[in-house]
């Protein structure tokens, strides 16, 4: 198959830079056929710019999670899309920890199941020190980066003052290199 006309096709491994800057690369699923179900079979991508790395985990469950970190075991991430809205099939123990985001959004709303999110993965990521921001909550969730850092803004009020300001400042000198923030993510 050929790609899109003026589209890139994304497969496993992929990396294409777009948006000026932002590095585009897919993770997930592997590549020709598999037995996995649609929520294990979701497409991830993770953006980088510059320091900065957002991890877009579609619906993964604990099965696709594992078969992630075999792929790619190195996901440290500032920002992660929590994965299965936040559910207890998934962001297990060692996907959080090698995810290690300082903010997990939660897409959930009022047409989810009251499962979504479990307070037990609310719980992991606060433990692993990030912020948990729910769409249900805190309605739109916004990231902005300039590559040396990111700010998160929100729609809602939510917990805390409307508009939250969660992450590193967008000035160079007040953000912490990759390579830190990654060597200390244990």
């Amino acid at each position: 198959m050929s790609a899109p006309r003026g589209g890139v096709r994304l497969r496993r491994g992929t990396v294409a830079a777009v948006f000026g800057g932002v590095r585009v690369q897919a993770l997930h699923p592997p590549c020709g056929p598999t037995k996995l179900g649609s929520n294990d079979g979701s497409l991830v991508l993770r953006l980088s710019h510059g320091a900065v790395d957002v991890l877009l985990s579609g619906d993964l469950e604990a099965r696709g999670e594992n078969m992630l970190l075999a792929y790619a075991p190195d996901l440290a991430s500032e920002v992660l899309k929590a994965p299965h809205h936040g559910s207890d099939t998934s962001s297990t123990q060692s996907f959080v920890r090698a995810v290690a985001p300082e903010v997990a959004v939660v897409s959930a709303g009022s047409l989810f199941p009251s499962w979504a999110p479990s307070a037990e993965v609310v719980a992991r990521y606060s433990r692993r020190g990030g912020r948990v921001l729910r769409t249900d909550v805190h309605g739109a969730v916004s990231v902005v980066s300039d590559g040396h850092g990111f700010r998160v803004e929100t729609f809602a009020a939510g917990p805390g003052p409307a508009g939250v300001g969660v992450g590193r400042g967008l000035q160079p000198a007040q953000s912490v290199p990759r390579a830190s923030r990654r060597s200390g993510s244990g």
